[in-house]
């Protein structure tokens, strides 16, 4: 069954389906540019969570969604992709590296989440999740 609101927050169909059509914050790149991290405005999923897409098409080839709260991929229509150990290791690497206005990637990840969706807020102190166990 689709979720009443995916045409509000993603496009269903065609080459951009499951790519988000509402605003977004990037964090920043993996691997030169290739993947870009995300967090998606007003998400729909409730779940927190961030967005790895492939950069050039922002998802049409490459999408996942990988939660905040525990390593454990959301999966749903569009984003049903996972990561290679390259990419998870590399992830871990960006979001322990300092970022240019918070202690560490990872800490702005989870204020960007705060900031952009108003359903579920997480405690700013929570650890990272053990992502080799995606």
């Amino acid at each position: 069954m689709k979720n009443k609101d995916s045409t509000r927050y993603w496009f269903d169909e065609g080459p951009k389906a499951g790519v988000c059509k509402t605003e977004i914050a990037r964090l920043g790149f993996l691997q030169d540019k290739k993947y870009e991290v995300v967090i998606c405005t007003d998400d729909g999923g409730f779940l927190p969570h961030m967005h790895i897409w492939d950069y050039t098409t922002r998802g049409g080839k490459f999408h996942c969604c990988v939660r905040l709260d525990k390593a454990e991929y959301f999966k749903h229509t569009g984003k049903e992709d996972t990561l290679n150990s390259i990419i998870k290791k590399d992830l871990i690497a960006f979001l322990n590296s300092p970022s240019k206005y918070f202690e560490t990637n990872w800490d702005g990840l989870l204020v960007l989440w705060n900031e952009n969706n108003s359903e579920v807020e997480l405690d700013l102190d929570i650890e990272m999740p053990d992502y080799t166990k995606l």
